[in-house]
């Protein structure tokens, strides 16, 4: 009757995190706590989890958290079993609480040949948020199934860091345009400063056909998103800029790079939005109305 022995893990478990205990004490209690809960404890643990109407899932997640890698295997091996969405969510928690320790058998789990557990397996690295499984989740980011590719883009963007953005941006070139338009959008999501230089130089690209019209588009609202003013000066030159191939595209765009500038703000912000005002016409008009905004926007603030 392993129910019986969850009053017991629960003390032990205190004692372990107990400070006034000696060091000798919580190692014992550490050692019990581990003799009690391996095994087909934690099966059966691990399978409370599942139950939709089991009360003490945190209890159990504290619990497996402290076995750590000792209980990985176990709780990988129900999560690629169930067929249910309450248990694998209940199961990726687990994995989540564990943390670190899990990384090497999730970034296995990247190898399985169904793509859903793939999937799984990515969404959870993201949620652990730890840089050593950005190498591992790499081939992810090129996986056959796109819903793979998807999660692993935003687990990349959700853990940050040179080398994930290095990979981000290495997608904003990709062919297939969905994949193109969620390295974009989770770069400004997580507010990517590193991807600014990338995102500003797809702006600004050459396009007479208008085959990146979309793409740039979604670049801007990242660029806003991301909220740094070094974009500010390229997006002067873009609106300063005339065209005269696909005229109504740019200037589509233009009205665009003038909503973010507001975002952006600023002093010189504000005084490039007068400054083109002045010509008047569709781009001056929307310069006129984004410094109503910003205006209301301080004045609220100020409030």
């Amino acid at each position: 009757d392993f129910d019986r022995l969850f009053p017991a893990l629960i003390d032990l478990f205190d004692q372990i995190a107990d400070v006034k205990r000696s060091a000798v004490q919580r190692d014992f209690a550490f050692r019990i706590f581990q003799q009690l809960s391996l095994g087909e404890m934690a099966e059966h643990l691990v399978r409370h989890l599942e139950e939709d109407d089991f009360s003490q899932k945190q209890i159990v997640y504290l619990i497996l958290s402290q076995l750590g890698v000792e209980v990985v295997d176990t709780v990988i091996r129900r999560l690629t079993a169930v067929d249910n969405q309450f248990g694998t969510k209940s199961l990726m928690n687990a994995l989540i609480f564990i943390g670190p320790p899990a990384i090497p058998s999730l970034i296995g789990m990247l190898n399985d040949p169904r793509w859903h557990i793939v999937r799984t397996s990515a969404a959870i690295l993201g949620k652990i948020g730890s840089r050593d499984a950005v190498k591992g989740l790499a081939p992810a980011a090129y996986h056959i199934e796109i819903r793979v590719r998807t999660e692993a883009i935003r687990s990349l963007a959700k853990i940050g860091g040179r080398e994930a953005t290095e990979l981000l941006i290495g997608l904003l070139s990709d062919r297939n345009s969905t994949i193109r338009r969620q390295a974009i959008t989770w770069l400004g999501n997580t507010r990517n400063t590193k991807a600014l230089p990338a995102l500003i130089r797809l702006v600004l690209k050459q396009d007479p056909l208008g085959k990146l019209h979309f793409q740039k588009k979604e670049a801007l609202r990242a660029i806003g998103r991301i909220g740094d003013r070094q974009a500010l000066d390229p997006l002067f030159r873009l609106i300063r800029k005339r065209h005269w191939i696909s005229s109504s595209r740019w200037q589509e765009l233009k009205i665009f790079a003038i909503e973010v500038i507001g975002l952006l703000g600023g002093e010189s912000s504000q005084e490039f939005l007068e400054e083109i005002a002045a010509w008047g016409g569709e781009i001056g008009r929307a310069c006129s109305e984004t410094l109503k905004t910003m205006e209301q926007r301080t004045a609220n603030h100020n409030e």
